[in-house]
């Protein structure tokens, strides 16, 4: 069972990352640096 938390919650992570980067991407056409700071940061808090 906590595997299955533990995956269920690193999806959703990623999705939660996913869908902030085509909020600000598709409209824009830029890729805001501010999300790759969190790309890089969220593994070392997990």
């Amino acid at each position: 069972m906590q595997i299955l938390l533990n995956g269920l919650i690193s999806g959703l992570a990623i999705a939660l990352l996913s869908v902030a980067f085509q909020v600000v991407y598709l409209p824009t056409r830029v890729f805001f640096a501010g999300l790759a700071g969190v790309y890089a940061l969220v593994p070392y808090i997990y």
